[in-house]
């Protein structure tokens, strides 16, 4: 019992430090405060990767014409899709100016959507200043170019990229994405990627915003041709090179929906999660860890506080239980991620911790892993 009691006073203390850690990165200049207006307008290159996402780019492209920001160009380059994407993208060159539709086909050696970056550069303005990657489920919000082109210019940055508002309209969603995300954040901390002191390196391939001449000196996707975690290659070698990086919370900048069931979700975050871990066993484990005992552990406290009642110590045990509660619903509510979601702490641990375990698999066994369609074997 002894090993019991110092394990939950751990696991407490850790909990405290977690929450004010998290209260405190919410007050940060890492979430990204829209503006109305600014003096500074450079010319942006939007560049638009799509393979099937003819129902869910129309809202990006909407969002993209509804900007007060007449600086820019929209390519979009359609990857060999199945589906309308191209024909739907076509229809909007009435509503956006300057939008060129690109179509490409698969190449040996590279994974697609770096193929579909690096031919969407290849079509951009000679006036480009700026680019920006963002993915086609995305959706700009209200003065998102105006903001983002503010913050980059004002803070002499290189490179900024960005975390969504992610749209949770079904209930595996609500579930699932605050532990994955918390998970990307924990192993992949602004505060250290925006240090350049630091070697720690990560964008959100959702939403990259560089400056060209950034973009192709460090060599475009073409460097990183056959990663499947194309960003998180990338950043390693914007970073090397002495550029300036800033990763961020950009909740007020865009949304996105990532998934339409919970198949896809399985599928598309068993292709990322060992490899956003680093390909690192040990990482693995440690998450495993962190999630196991810190949502299970109060869990216990509260069924062991009720089955010893009415000892005193009981109530410690009980109350133990619901404190930490009160952390996560609070957590949750202040990132918008629907707070009484946070009694199923535990489910939502079980499932995150099978995809790692799915994903190392895949990869460590050499077995590949399946998105829209194209099968990957990168370890990167």
């Amino acid at each position: 019992m002894i090993f019991f009691y110092i394990l939950s006073f751990l696991v407490f203390l850790v909990w405290i430090l977690s929450f004010f850690r998290g209260i405190k990165e919410l007050s940060r200049n890492t979430h990204l405060k829209p503006v109305s207006d600014s003096e500074f307008r450079p010319f942006i290159s939007i560049i638009v990767p799509a393979r099937n996402e003819e129902k869910r780019i129309v809202h990006l492209l909407n969002s993209i014409e509804r900007q007060r920001y007449e600086n820019l160009e929209v390519i979009v380059v359609d990857d060999n899709s199945e589906d309308d994407t191209g024909r739907v993208a076509d229809s909007f060159r009435n509503k956006i100016k300057n939008l060129k539709v690109v179509r490409t086909a698969p190449k040996d050696g590279w994974c697609g959507k770096n193929s579909a970056l690096v031919a969407g550069f290849r079509n951009i303005s000679s006036g480009s200043e700026w680019i920006l990657f963002i993915d086609a489920d995305c959706e700009l919000k209200e003065n998102a170019l105006i903001t983002i082109a503010d913050f980059a210019v004002k803070n002499s940055l290189d490179c900024l990229s960005l975390f969504p508002e992610i749209k949770n309209n079904k209930f595996f969603e609500r579930l699932l994405l605050p532990s994955v995300g918390a998970v990307v954040t924990l192993f992949n901390s602004p505060e250290r990627v925006n240090n350049p002191d630091i070697k720690d390196a990560f964008l959100n391939g959702q939403f990259i915003f560089i400056k060209k001449n950034v973009y192709r000196d460090v060599g475009t996707h073409e460097i990183v041709r056959d990663a499947v975690l194309e960003d998180a290659a990338l950043a390693l070698e914007i970073k090397k090179r002495g550029y300036r990086i800033f990763l961020g919370f950009g909740e007020n900048i865009f949304l996105i929906r990532m998934y339409e069931t919970f198949r896809e979700f399985i599928g598309g975050w068993t292709k990322n999660l060992y490899l956003i871990l680093g390909k690192n066993i040990v990482n693995l484990i440690r998450m495993i860890l962190i999630l196991v005992l810190l949502s299970f552990l109060p869990v216990i406290w509260l069924v062991y506080g009720i089955l010893i009642l009415p000892d005193a110590g009981s109530l410690f045990f009980i109350a133990g239980y619901f404190i930490i509660l009160f952390f996560q619903m609070y957590l949750r509510y202040r990132s918008r991620t629907y707070p009484v979601y946070a009694l199923l702490a535990p489910v939502s641990s079980v499932i995150v911790s099978y995809i790692a375990l799915k994903s190392a698999y895949r990869y460590i066994a050499g077995k590949g892993v399946e998105w829209k369609g194209r099968k990957y074997f990168s370890g990167r």
